[in-house]
């Protein structure tokens, strides 16, 4: 045969035609015989092979796509390169994170940052944060575990290192004071009776008093103390458990009470008051020991006027007052006095065992003074300088001083190792506070709020 087109030889059909390409067409005899159909059942219904056709079509695409599927399931394999791939791509996210952070807050910012992220706490969106309500005033301005607490007329706020608000309670009361123990803060009416003790979570008690209040404090551990005025007595001393169950009560018969300071464990608190002698002014420090029904101690200061009182964790009372500041053992009552000679007192901060004293002079010949003393009442460290204080506060090495609209730190260490031969031994920063700043509050070693008139700021020293 020669080449070229080949010639496919033509199968004859079952009813003797030829298909053109040389295929064999299936006979109706076929179709009954592959699908099981039978003459009858033509007969009886002609499309019935079709439609077994159809079934057995489906069945086995159903089947060939089940074993598709499942070696496509054997087939997929994830690569370790991805897992490492997308590793990488976190620890990049994370670093960009800190960076910027580092370049924009302090570490104690980026940190908290980082916590409020993984854990939900959430940030915000930065200083300065205005001041909920019309005025704070600088003795409800408070810093807390590098928390602002801040009390106005309207609003008890506490917001954390980035601005973002973990509690803002509006109050009613008239002349709110603000006391805060860890966690815990009471908002109390001066001259009224209502009180209460919140937490960011809850609300611990809300109540009034049997009497007009004229201060309190309170602890950790839930128990507080309320100094009312009462019948027959200029005051009187009311010391309640946690539960809210009276543990203590004291009247005083001579002495208008001033302020109060709890332990730590509510054992024992200290309390200053006043009275008249001889036509001036006479201060006291009681000291309680709830174990006993009168005071374990009181001391008298003539010519006195004690203004604030602390108690500090490691016992040591501290009693400020407008000429002299008095450092008190809690138990014995033993006390170093330290008289602020010619200078008077401008502002005061304490901090665990030291208590920092922004002394101004009353002429101008001499120059303002930074004193800061220990727990037995030495000078730990003293430091003049040509700037008067407004506001003072006392953090671990760090005192910050409010002046002229600028917050400047100064280091305790630096104080005390100073060369008295030397030359005035500045502050190691110095920033702007803004014209308004009335008080500050340091957050830690290195950063401080700042309360303005009608904002709060963060400043990074």
């Amino acid at each position: 045969m020669s080449k070229g087109k080949r010639y496919r030889k033509e199968t004859p059909h079952t009813d003797g035609t030829q298909h053109p390409k040389g295929r064999r067409f299936a006979s109706d005899e076929d179709i009954r015989e592959r699908f099981g159909v039978t003459q009858d059942d033509d007969e009886q219904e002609p499309d019935a092979y079709v439609g077994k056709y159809h079934e057995k079509s489906v069945v086995r695409y159903q089947k060939r796509k089940a074993r598709r599927q499942k070696q496509n399931k054997r087939d997929i394999k994830i690569s370790p390169w991805l897992y490492y791939a997308i590793g990488v791509t976190l620890v990049a996210a994370l670093g960009a994170l800190i960076f910027v952070g580092f370049r924009s807050c302090s570490t104690e910012q980026v940190g908290e940052s980082y916590t409020a992220i993984t854990r939900g706490k959430g940030i915000g969106d930065g200083f300065p944060a205005m001041v909920v309500g019309n005025t704070v005033n600088k003795e409800n301005f408070q810093s807390v575990d590098k928390e602002v607490v801040a009390l106005s007329d309207t609003a008890l706020v506490r917001l954390n290192s980035t601005a973002k608000e973990k509690l803002n309670h509006q109050h009613s009361y008239n002349r709110a004071m603000l006391a805060v123990a860890g966690d815990n803060m009471m908002v109390y009416s001066l001259g009224s009776r209502g009180y209460c003790i919140k937490t960011v979570d809850r609300e611990i008690v809300r109540s009034e008093a049997e009497n007009n209040i004229i201060t309190a404090d309170l602890t950790e551990n839930g128990q507080y103390a309320l100094v009312t005025d009462a019948k027959g007595y200029p005051s009187q001393l009311i010391v309640y458990l946690s539960n809210h169950n009276e543990q203590y009560k004291y009247s005083f018969s001579n002495y208008y009470v001033t302020g109060i300071a709890l332990n730590e464990d509510a054992s024992r608190a200290a309390v200053t008051a006043i009275s008249a002698e001889n036509g001036g002014i006479v201060s006291a420090v009681y000291l309680f020991d709830f174990t006993k029904e009168t005071p374990s101690a009181v001391l008298t200061y003539p010519d006195v006027l004690l203004t604030d009182i602390e108690y500090s964790a490691n016992g040591t009372v501290v009693a400020v007052g407008d000429t002299m500041t008095s450092i008190i053992n809690g138990q014995s009552g033993a006390r170093v006095d330290y008289p602020y000679q010619n200078r008077q007192l401008s502002d005061h901060s304490i901090d665990g065992d030291y208590t920092v004293l922004a002394l101004e002079p009353y002429d101008s010949t001499s120059a303002n003074q930074l004193v800061l003393l220990d727990k037995d009442g030495n000078v730990f460290a003293s430091l003049d300088t040509t700037t008067k204080a407004d506001a003072v506060s006392l953090k671990g090495d760090t005192i910050a001083v409010l002046s002229g609209g600028n917050v400047m730190g100064y280091s305790v260490n630096a104080m005390r190792n100073q060369n008295p031969s030397q030359a005035e031994r500045g502050p190691f920063s110095t920033k702007p506070a803004g014209v308004d700043a009335k008080a500050v509050a340091l957050s830690d070693e290195s950063s401080v709020y700042v309360l303005g008139v009608s904002e709060i700021r963060y400043v990074r020293l």
